[in-house]
């Protein structure tokens, strides 16, 4: 997570929620299938070398050298199935 606002409301509000969403994979012709997680943030660390094998490849083009990172640690307290169209 990037020194953005993000990461602020994260800070002052240690929920957070996430919705994980796979298209095509529903019922329904054109369907999708997911989930809303409920989070609370459990812990953070700032050491580039744990963020570094945490990170997913970054969108081309995209510069992340020398900003500020985190990798924010969450506990899934939730998770509920999406329903309806």
């Amino acid at each position: 997570m990037g020194d953005h606002l993000s990461h602020d409301n994260v800070e002052s509000n240690p929920r957070a929620a996430y919705l994980f969403l796979e298209e095509g994979q529903g019922k329904a012709p054109g369907g999708h299938n997911g989930l809303r997680l409920s989070l609370t943030k459990t812990g953070e660390e700032t050491d580039p070398k744990k963020i570094e094998a945490a990170r997913h490849k970054t969108r081309e083009g995209e510069d992340l050298a020398g900003s500020k990172k985190f990798l924010v640690h969450f506990k899934v307290e939730e998770a509920r199935r999406l329903v309806g169209d």
